[in-house]
């Protein structure tokens, strides 16, 4: 009985810590759905010292792009045009100095769907 309600208080304790994580890539899109033929955006964010800026890349296949950093709106623009149905999955990384002057590299993945 006393082991259960220990392992119910640690389960607890780190499941609460887990929730106040932030993501160090704040993805923002509009919806996760579009229809063949519609384009998919997603503005892609960190925090980053105000001198340098971010470069974010996607990685399709074997190969990676860079993805257009918006200086107005200070995010990374990605696009992507619906072609065929199902779920589309990019990983992607971005290369970054934080705002406490420390070169970082984080990974990231934009997922939707395509009806």
């Amino acid at each position: 009985m006393i082991r259960t309600v220990l392992y119910i208080i640690v389960l607890l304790i780190l499941g609460s810590c887990q929730l106040n994580l932030k993501p160090e890539v704040e993805i923002h899109t509009v919806r996760d759905t579009v229809f063949i033929g519609e384009t998919f955006i997603a503005n892609l964010q960190v925090e980053y010292d105000d001198s340098i800026l971010p470069i974010f890349h996607i990685i399709i296949k074997e190969d990676t792009f860079y993805i257009p950093f918006d200086m107005t709106k200070q995010c990374a623009v990605f696009q992507a045009v619906g072609s065929t149905k199902g779920e589309k999955i990019y990983n992607g990384y971005v290369e970054y100095v934080s705002k406490e002057g420390n070169k970082k590299k984080s990974n990231y993945s934009i997922s939707f769907y395509v009806e």
